[in-house]
């Protein structure tokens, strides 16, 4: 009797944000999916590691994190959440154009270096973010997201 054929394990979806553009209000990031730019993120200030966090004005530390969908407390629909972020809890990823709309968490959208601290596009990018990240769960694909710093944080 042959042996039962192996189910082919999914491979995991990878999401990254490699941080580019920082200020003293917001630090931009470009984002693949699998390698593949998908669009930018506008996050809070990235702050030293030995700096005290400051509560919704604190882009989480650079790493790697699971990434779920799951439906929010705060915004009541199904969201992407980053996982097990140390000091960190209800990261988000949703739409909003600037460090106003983020308390704390990642706003998708596209990125103008004309008009720093802003995303355009929130909301379609936001569900084209959805679509690829259902797909995913449909899939049964693990998802993770990598923040990846380029520079030293510009605020102390």
């Amino acid at each position: 009797m042959a042996p039962a054929p192996k189910t082919p394990v999914p491979t995991p979806l990878s999401v990254v944000a490699t941080r580019k553009w920082y200020t003293t209000k917001s630090t931009i990031s470009e984002v693949t999916i699998d390698g593949v730019f998908f669009c930018h993120l506008l996050e809070d200030v990235v702050r030293p590691t030995t700096a005290k966090k400051v509560y919704g004005k604190t882009a989480i530390p650079a790493g790697t994190y699971k990434l779920i969908l799951s439906v929010s407390n705060r915004f009541k629909v199904l969201m992407p959440e980053v996982l097990k972020v140390l000091g960190y809890l209800g990261i988000r990823l949703h739409s909003g154009n600037s460090d106003v709309d983020t308390d704390g968490c990642g706003i998708v959208g596209t990125y103008d270096p004309k008009t720093p601290d802003w995303v355009s596009n929130s909301r379609t990018t936001f569900a084209k973010l959805m679509t690829v990240l259902q797909k995913a769960v449909a899939d049964k694909r693990p998802m993770s997201i990598q923040y990846v710093d380029t520079q030293l944080p510009v605020v102390k």
